[in-house]
């Protein structure tokens, strides 16, 4: 995707910021009182940091080398709040049979179920049931293109919040299987306007909102966190993303964990097959 420039007056930057610190400033009561819950669990906490560091800066883990469970995929429970799903990671019900429950149209349901399907295909624990690469690349490739065909709002503030919310998981999406179709670092996933415009729709939308579909934000932060920088864009994407991670924690500490592994499984896996692909010569 060729990169695009956008020249902003310093009118329209101090906006954005003011939305950002109105956005960051609701969030501020629920970071704190998320904080105060899980002092006593100084270790778990670590052990979550360890994958949400992971996962934003695409490397291996760096916390877990005395923990035997390393390489062993948490349970998943049988039933937990539907606010929880998230499609990194399995579910008894598809999206599409709790669409009502979260209020999100059919084409969101649609898409959370696609990008859960192919999720899977690349973190199953049994080797026997997982496709080749080429096939999982074809099946990303494939997705990618009917995100392609959904409109696309032209105006943020006239935009209906359901079909918001609709625009920002086909573009998430499209971003997730772009990068799984073909190896792509999710490092350098989205251009500096592409995060500006997610940011602007994120917060267009609101923290009550995303806080009712907690497992879908934390996969929507995931996949921008690590394009991210270390300016104001970057370290509010990167403290919702941990705020997201430990409010899951909260309900259910091994779920969050899942979620996070499951995201940074697929980094690994794309790191793993971009090189086998660099020393066949077939990729760049």
């Amino acid at each position: 995707m060729a990169s695009r420039e956008r020249t902003e007056t310093n009118d329209q930057t101090s906006g954005r910021v003011r939305r950002y610190e109105r956005f960051g400033a609701r969030a501020s009561f629920h970071t704190v009182s998320v904080f105060q819950s899980v002092r006593s669990l100084h270790g778990l906490s670590s052990y979550r940091t360890d994958y949400e560091l992971a996962c934003c800066f695409e490397r291996e883990l760096s916390l877990q080398d005395l923990n035997p469970n390393r390489d062993t995929d948490p349970p998943i429970p049988l039933s937990y709040a539907e606010g929880l799903k998230c499609p990194l990671i399995t579910s008894p019900n598809s999206f599409q049979q709790i669409q009502e429950v979260l209020d999100l149209s059919a084409a969101a349901a649609e898409i959370l179920d696609d990008v859960r399907f192919l999720t899977l295909s690349i973190t199953s624990p049994d080797p026997s049931t997982t496709p080749s690469a080429s096939k999982i690349q074809s099946t990303a490739s494939w997705l990618h293109k009917q995100l392609e065909l959904i409109p696309v709002p032209t105006n943020i503030s006239d935009t209906p919040e359901r079909e918001l919310i609709l625009d920002i998981l086909r573009s998430t999406a499209l971003i997730y299987s772009r990068c799984i179709a073909t190896l792509r670092p999710f490092t350098d996933a989205y251009t500096e306007f592409e995060l500006l415009e997610l940011l602007d729709k994120i917060s267009a939308v609101g923290l009550t909102r995303w806080t009712g579909v907690s497992g879908i934000f934390l996969w929507i932060l995931l996949v921008a966190c690590p394009s991210s920088g270390n300016d104001l864009q970057g370290r509010f994407l990167k403290k919702k993303m941990a705020v997201t991670g430990m409010a899951i924690g909260m309900e259910d500490f091994g779920l969050a964990i899942a979620c996070l592994r499951a995201f940074w499984k697929v980094q690994r896996w794309i790191g793993r097959e971009r090189e086998k692909k660099k020393k066949d010569g077939s990729v760049l």
